[in-house]
């Protein structure tokens, strides 16, 4: 079957962008580009299935989109020949993926361009967490799957933290930090970062979880990504915090499971 005979528009695009960013030959078959749902329909009007009409338009919205990846994958040839490193992966169910494509020689490429492409494939908004990235670094967006992709910075310590729509998708590349007047980049204040504490080694029923969160600020936990069941932090007079994690969806003993702690503006 074609892919939109079980899937939506969403999720093809999602893994047309994937198929056009990743090393290998990308295959379409005639009339995804136009939306095509069932298998043998031809696209011109003398062929089966066309209800005697042309469908063939450079101008339906998948064309569209197919062109601008196809057109991006060419200017960067690591796009097709650099090796994926996996930056983000939730292994516990649909979320937030992501990979970095380095453009070297080795890629065939003569810019240094190192892009950065993500996927969140559930259907609703979560949590952006990516580490690895070089310290105040800026995510431009090349190319996003709807509307205009935002600008993501990266912290002192490489990291960016935000969240993607639902089904979001896109490309960005990564820009050197801004330096400052004495050359150097702008430090993290260690003080304003929430902790969390080692978690047991084994866990029944519920999950307990400690830490401590910067003076005067609440905070926000998230796990696995799902920013639907963010749950609130209130510290104690000595910045302390302890909150409850249900497992009942923790049912995959293989499943790797990531708990974020967020400050707030206080």
């Amino acid at each position: 079957d074609r892919f939109l005979a079980g899937a939506g528009e969403p999720a093809l695009k999602q893994a047309l962008l994937a198929m056009l960013t990743l090393p290998g030959i990308p295959v379409l078959w005639q009339g995804t580009e136009q939306g095509f749902r069932n298998q043998r329909d031809a696209m011109f009007a003398t062929g089966f299935g066309s209800g005697g009409r042309d469908h063939f338009d450079t101008g339906h919205p998948l064309y569209r989109q197919i062109a601008a990846m196809v057109q991006l994958r060419r200017a960067h040839p690591a796009l097709s020949r650099a090796r994926p490193e996996i930056l983000a992966a939730d292994g516990a169910g649909p979320g937030v993926v992501a990979w970095a494509m380095q453009g070297d020689a080795e890629a065939g490429s003569t810019d240094g361009d190192r892009l950065v492409v993500m996927l969140n494939t559930a259907e609703d908004r979560r949590l952006l967490d990516l580490d690895g990235l070089p310290p105040g670094a800026r995510l431009v967006p090349l190319l996003a799957l709807d509307g205009d992709g935002p600008v993501l910075p990266a912290n002192a310590v490489g990291r960016v933290l935000g969240e993607l729509p639902a089904r979001a998708g896109g490309v960005w590349r990564v820009e050197p930090a801004p330096r400052t007047a004495a050359g150097a980049s702008t430090p993290m204040d260690s003080a304003a970062v929430p902790t969390l504490d080692a978690m047991p080694e084994v866990v029944r029923d519920t999950l307990l979880l400690t830490g401590t969160l910067p003076p005067g600020r609440d905070g926000t936990l998230v796990v696995d990504g799902d920013l639907r069941r963010a749950q609130r932090l209130i510290a104690d007079a000595e910045g302390r915090w302890r909150e409850t994690v249900p497992t009942d969806d923790f049912i995959d003993p293989k499943a790797t499971h990531r708990v974020v702690v967020l400050a707030g503006d206080g």
